[in-house]
């Protein structure tokens, strides 16, 4: 230690004690509370809110088959009361700081090395699970609990409300499961492990995508929650689309569409979610009318898009026939065996009574 250490080495370093006295730390404390420290360490460094982790259970598939530690986990976390219990030990031994507001905790924040040893230790111990909570309980929270429903309606007509705090917790837990090894093959939904949350993890970054205006990826985004969505009606032997989640993703994909400027591609979204909003609410809901008001707003913009492109089209065409009729016209003109153009006819008066004679590429270049 007798040469100071860089910044970048003190962000995450395995040779050096502090890490030491972190696996000390972590091992002096019980299996409940070690398993909560991991998993705030998955969340990030940004101060959680509390209700990000009462709202981290999901349903998964494969909850049956956890590992031992993410039981005890999700008991901590189904149960207020202990869960309370179990941050203010965390912080009596400053593995995490609290922030308090009349004696009632309101976020958790814990240190950058100890997020990217939890991550390590995630790694290590195959406890891929915990962040897919973390991702899931941040998008949720992220879209401020909005029902199904509301996220529709809004989507459609204007704004949608995020909670701008947590968007980038999200955003840098989304990325970390798309990067991680073992994560990545379960984005195929026909990979059985963590489909069903993982499928509502992409809606909640459709739509955060489509808040914040990046319509291009939010299209992508839609587009494989559906892929998502398809299969699990095909292992129920249902065709799409059914359900109310098919009508939101098909709103969603029609919005992030006509951003950017796929028409055509909104239009028959659009056309697919009208018939089954009228199956779901009825024809006089309120959703069934802004869906015929768009549908028909779309239309047509799609329509005089069409018009225009087939106006340029035509025009294209005739001049493309004007200026072949031009070469006709010069092909009429004397041909040197140099290669010269020779005009024949009447001589301008600026040519001083000579022919106009230029060579063959000085004549196209003119033209």
């Amino acid at each position: 230690m007798a040469v100071n250490p860089s910044d970048e080495l003190w962000s995450y370093d395995k040779n050096r004690v502090i890490l030491t006295i972190l696996d000390m730390a972590y091992r002096s404390l019980d299996s409940e509370c070690a398993i909560l420290l991991e998993y705030i360490g998955v969340l990030g460094s940004w101060p959680i809110p509390l209700s990000v982790l009462e709202q981290s259970l999901f349903v998964d598939d494969q909850a049956n088959s956890a590992p031992g530690d993410v039981v005890r986990l999700r008991k901590i976390l189904s149960e207020p009361h202990y869960l309370r219990l179990s941050l203010r030990r965390l912080a009596k031994f400053c593995l995490i700081r609290l922030k308090e507001v009349n004696g009632l905790i309101e976020n958790v924040t814990i240190h950058r090395i100890l997020c990217s040893w939890s991550l390590d230790n995630m790694v290590s111990s195959n406890k891929e699970v915990l962040l897919v909570m973390a991702t899931y309980s941040l998008g949720k929270e992220a879209l401020m609990g909005l029902t199904p429903t509301t996220v529709r309606l809004s989507s459609l007509m204007g704004e949608i409300p995020v909670n701008r705090k947590i968007i980038a917790a999200f955003k840098d837990c989304f990325s970390t499961m798309q990067d991680n090894n073992s994560i990545r093959k379960d984005l195929d939904p026909a990979t059985e492990r963590f489909r069903a949350p993982i499928s509502q993890i992409l809606r909640f970054a459709a739509w955060l995508a489509t808040a914040l205006g990046n319509s291009d990826k939010a299209k992508t985004l839609f587009s494989s929650a559906i892929d998502f969505e398809i299969y699990r009606l095909s292992l129920e032997g249902k065709l799409w689309p059914e359900g109310a989640t098919a009508l939101e993703l098909l709103c969603g994909l029609s919005r992030a569409c006509k951003k950017t400027g796929d028409l055509g591609e909104a239009t028959e979204a659009l056309k697919s979610a009208l018939p089954l909003s009228e199956e779901l609410y009825g024809d006089g809901s309120d959703i069934v009318v802004t869906l015929v008001s768009f549908l028909k707003n779309i239309s047509e913009k799609h329509e005089t898009m069409l018009r225009h492109h087939k106006a340029v089209v035509i025009a294209s065409t005739d001049l493309s026939g004007k200026r072949g009729a031009d070469g006709d016209v010069r092909s009429a003109g004397d041909v040197g065996s140099a290669g010269d153009i020779r005009f024949s006819g009447d001589v301008n008066e600026d040519t001083g009574g000579w022919s106009c004679a230029l060579p063959l590429g000085a004549a196209t270049q003119i033209m």
